[in-house]
């Protein structure tokens, strides 16, 4: 039994479930500064972090304000796994 926590705000697509072998492993799709923090507290804990590639469909959608843009999807691409990430910022 594979046991993996899921952190983002969208499910995991059956495609990453699919490829998904390393147990006991964290997966996340957050914004940097909170990766490092996921990074520091996961402890031992393998921290695995979606690959995807964009790919145009070839239909245009219908935004709300009533502007077209090409459709896109994401196709996943495997696993990688966060080792280290050092994150500095100031207020600009």
């Amino acid at each position: 039994m594979k046991q993996v926590l899921w952190v983002s705000r969208h499910e995991m697509t059956p495609q990453q479930l699919a490829d998904l072998e390393t147990a006991d492993a964290v997966a996340a799709v957050l914004p940097v500064d909170l990766l490092a923090e996921l990074l520091d507290i996961a402890g031992q804990k393998p921290v695995l972090l979606a690959s995807s590639v964009r790919e145009v469909t070839g239909r245009t959608i219908l935004l709300p304000d009533g502007r077209r843009e090409n459709e896109v999807r994401f196709v996943h691409c495997g696993w990688r796994q966060l080792l280290c990430l050092t994150f500095k910022a100031r207020p600009v």
